[in-house]
């Protein structure tokens, strides 16, 4: 089953999984919904994205999935906020225009509390990104190079 969520998009795509029997794809969804966390969450919302246009049961599979995506990212947003913006490098473009997608129902979801921990996770953030800027110089490019779309959903 964790062979099975990490290729997912893959899997669930495949002829052989649309006539499995519907309790296996219920422990599919179920077991690709356990592994949701912080750092996988953006790349299962983009294999989500692939199934818009598929059988009944995969797009109520893949709806049930994107729900919990999303109730996840209203719940631990600043965490999420804070290991996703330090791995995103400048090859993150389509990653980061499925999040612009959902940010509005995302951030509409948030609990006062986890709005807090999000404004202090992106003030961190946004001090980190003006740092490195100040210290790079010529050809001398840090570690990684962010690029304009993650910083403007960072200011927004």
């Amino acid at each position: 089953m964790a062979w099975q969520s990490l290729h997912f998009s893959k899997v669930w795509a495949s002829r052989t999984f649309t006539h499995l029997e519907p309790s296996w794809k219920l422990r599919c969804s179920e077991s690709l919904i356990q592994s949701i966390n912080a750092e996988t969450v953006i790349d299962i919302l983009l294999g989500c994205e692939k199934f818009r246009s598929h059988s009944k049961t995969i797009t109520q599979l893949v709806k049930k999935v994107t729900e919990k995506c999303l109730e996840f990212l209203a719940s631990s947003y600043s965490d999420f906020i804070i290991k996703s913006f330090y791995s995103c490098g400048a090859d993150s473009d389509s990653k980061l225009s499925v999040m612009e997608d959902h940010l509005p129902s995302i951030i509409h979801n948030l609990s006062a509390e986890e709005t807090i921990r999000t404004f202090l996770a992106l003030k961190q953030l946004l001090g980190n990104f003006e740092w490195q800027k100040l210290t790079c110089t010529g050809d001398a490019v840090s570690q990684k190079a962010y690029n304009p779309v993650s910083l403007e959903i960072l200011r927004n």
